[in-house]
């Protein structure tokens, strides 16, 4: 899951597509370093996703909606694919958003 950045006043998931197959490519390329290089038959990025939730921005709605929103996305996704399945990323000044997510999630 990445959380996009804008300084929760502007942007959306789709300003930061590229940035997300990018994302693609290097966790791929940490797939194959865990697997020190030996060809485990799968197919590259196979079964990468990035999910980038949108949510609400300032100054129409006030904190702590963006963490509401996020948190939601993060549990639905987490209900869909299975915890072990999440990695949550963000993009810069978004680490608080990400940490006011696991500080809920416990």
């Amino acid at each position: 899951m990445y959380i996009h950045g804008g300084g929760c006043v502007v942007g959306t998931p789709w300003f930061f597509v590229d940035h997300h197959a990018l994302l693609v490519e290097r966790f791929d390329a940490m797939r194959r370093d865990r697997l020190n290089g030996r060809d485990d038959g799968g197919s590259g990025a196979e079964g990468l996703a990035v999910f980038s939730p949108d949510y609400p921005l300032a100054p129409e709605h006030r904190h702590p909606a963006a963490v509401e929103a996020v948190f939601e996305a993060y549990c639905w996704l987490v209900d869909e694919v299975g915890v072990e399945e999440v990695f949550v990323g963000e993009c810069k000044l978004y680490m608080c958003v990400c940490a006011s997510v696991f500080v809920r999630v416990g």
